[in-house]
């Protein structure tokens, strides 16, 4: 009878007869290690070659993959049963930029800052930390708002900051900072955040950005 180790490598026991090419593989199946595949294509192949020889991935025996074009922090896959998988994420995401001085890119409609900060994301639930620094020059700017968006769509009432500025005569900044719940529902979703001002004269534009993104069970 075999040995099936801790770490369930199946090894031969010390009665068993030789055969080597038999043994080495049967140790090689037993294995459960990480494949490497360039796509979904790749990785449907890997499951039907599974399939083909009886070794069906499955709860007792999951199949783990890293996709080389997965989105960034979602390489690693992992199914139970070769048609529903789910990534294993690294948990936190992060991206900063920093614009030239102003920018002159806020609007009275949502824009996005020249050089945006976004972040790529599985499907999912997320606690999104987001860091602004607005510059502002002499004008008559009465609000800011910065806001979440997933795609073309805001990501809906209570995802955004919004202060009241009052009008100024120089050349000032303000930060905007807010957290925020939420679900994305694209695969890859593309998290970035867009603001917009009231009452638009003068100059107004972005210095730096951040945003931070903790995956959430469920």
């Amino acid at each position: 009878m075999p040995i099936v180790t801790p770490e369930k490598i199946r090894t031969p026991a010390g009665d068993d007869s030789y055969a080597l090419t038999a043994d080495m593989r049967r140790m090689a199946e037993s294995i459960n290690h990480v494949v490497p595949v360039a796509n979904i294509s790749a990785r449907t192949a890997v499951v039907q070659a599974l399939e083909a020889a009886g070794r069906s991935p499955s709860a007792a025996d999951p199949l783990i993959v890293d996709r080389e074009d997965a989105p960034a922090l979602g390489h690693l896959e992992r199914t139970q049963d070769g048609t529903n998988w789910e990534t294993v994420w690294t948990e936190v995401g992060r991206t900063y930029t920093m614009e030239a001085a102003g920018g002159g890119n806020l609007t009275l409609g949502w824009t996005e800052a020249t050089n945006p900060a976004r972040l790529d994301l599985p499907p999912g639930r997320y606690l999104v930390v987001v860091m602004l620094n607005l510059s502002l020059s002499a004008g008559a700017v009465v609000r800011i708002e910065s806001h979440l968006f997933e795609g073309a769509a805001g990501l809906g009432v209570g995802q955004q900051a919004v202060e009241a500025v009052e009008t100024i005569g120089s050349t000032t900044s303000r930060t905007q900072d807010f957290t925020r719940l939420v679900t994305i529902a694209g695969n890859p979703g593309s998290l970035r955040v867009q603001t917009r001002t009231t009452q638009l004269s003068g100059t107004q534009g972005r210095g730096t950005q951040s945003l931070t993104a903790i995956r959430l069970p469920g």
